[in-house]
């Protein structure tokens, strides 16, 4: 991949390239105001108050990269399968920012018909379908062009989480508004809504867990508790509830076996994640302040987890010197194994944390 990339590099003239720098088109700063090294895992968060992107170095422990997008981003994001793509759904416009997860630049946006909330790439790769108001639009990444949407069936209003089912190829769609999961089936280009699924209480959050048989639902507006659904007839199998946390942006480990949780909007005791074993569905609170050592802890933001689900990456604000701040942590989520400080406006507000391989 990356033999293909470097020799147009060296072959673009230096004046084109002093003239995209200082537009700012694409383009990376380092800490150690070199490019960015390829072939190593990486972190990619954002918050929802700017447009910056920050790229951590996770086998160095450093910040690697920041660069801005063209205006800010929500609390969503979605990695291609290949781990090469990354999308944002604007908050500020009608799109969707694609970035270059190699070089850790902006490649172009989508423009999509109303406010997206959250994305999923289609198995392949080369599509992605993104939840907004009353409908859901099917992108082409390629193209970066918007191929075909589809009204809720049944359901109005704001829509958020977004999933892949790997037990029917199914997308599922969360209907806050409407109190309602609806699943989609992708063919070619053509979008159908399939099953509806109607719930007592506004949902924000829906995921597959690898390997398992069931899916999961957060609902942490009203009733702090996560729905656990059949995946292949869509009964409910059970539900758990917590006593602190507020369940609501889900990251499943990647052998199955736990999914994590944060709150995405700003009410209650936001220091709080949750973590929900999946095998014998329990859910458990973390005190991010007294549980792990944080005291000045004000919002967390999203998790990450590594490939082996060994390890745990937590992004949280913090209170104080105002800053954004990265726990890595073991998988139980009882011990800090390092921390590292995000400079700027990180504090304060909302985002996403990805882990690139």
């Amino acid at each position: 991949m990356f033999k293909k990339i470097f020799p147009f590099v060296v072959l673009v003239p230096f004046s084109i390239f002093v003239l995209l720098s200082f537009l700012g088109c694409g383009t990376v700063t380092s800490d150690s105001g070199g490019s960015v090294p390829p072939g190593n895992p990486k972190l990619f968060l954002t918050n929802t108050q700017t447009s910056e992107v920050v790229v951590v170095d996770i086998n160095a422990w450093t910040i690697e990269a920041r660069f801005l997008l063209p205006s800010r981003v929500n609390n969503w994001a979605a990695l291609s399968p290949d781990g090469r793509k990354i999308c944002y759904p604007s908050r500020d416009t009608n799109e969707v920012f694609i970035v270059n997860a190699s070089l850790a630049s902006y490649e172009g946006a989508v423009s999509v018909s109303s406010s997206p909330q959250d994305i999923e790439f289609t198995a392949d790769g080369l599509m992605a379908l993104v939840s907004q108001n009353g409908q859901v639009i099917l992108i082409s990444i390629e193209a970066k062009s918007a191929l075909n949407s589809r009204s809720f069936i049944d359901a109005t209003g704001a829509s958020l989480g977004v999933a892949l089912s790997p037990h029917n190829n199914r997308f599922y769609v969360v209907c806050r508004d409407a109190s309602r999961v609806l699943s989609f089936t992708v063919e070619a280009t053509s979008v159908t809504q399939v099953s509806t699924i109607s719930v007592s209480n506004s949902l924000v959050d829906v995921c597959f867990p690898p390997a398992s048989t069931n899916f999961l639902v957060s609902n942490a507006y009203s009733a702090r508790e996560i729905w656990v659904y059949r995946a292949t007839n869509e009964s409910q199998v059970t539900t758990v509830s917590c006593s602190n946390g507020y369940p609501c942006k889900l990251a499943p480990s990647p052998d199955g076996t736990m999914v994590y949780a944060c709150p995405v909007m700003s009410y209650g005791s936001n220091a709080y994640v949750d973590k929900i074993e999946v095998s014998a569905p329990s859910i458990s609170d973390v005190d991010v302040r007294n549980d792990l050592g944080e005291p000045n802890a004000s919002f967390s933001k999203g998790f990450a987890v590594s490939p082996d689900s060994s390890v745990v990456y937590l992004y949280i604000g913090v209170s104080g010197p105002n800053q954004g701040r990265i726990l890595k942590l073991n998988k139980a989520l009882t011990t800090v194994l390092d921390t590292l400080d995000i400079p700027g406006n990180f504090h304060d507000y909302y985002g996403s944390l990805l882990y690139v391989p």
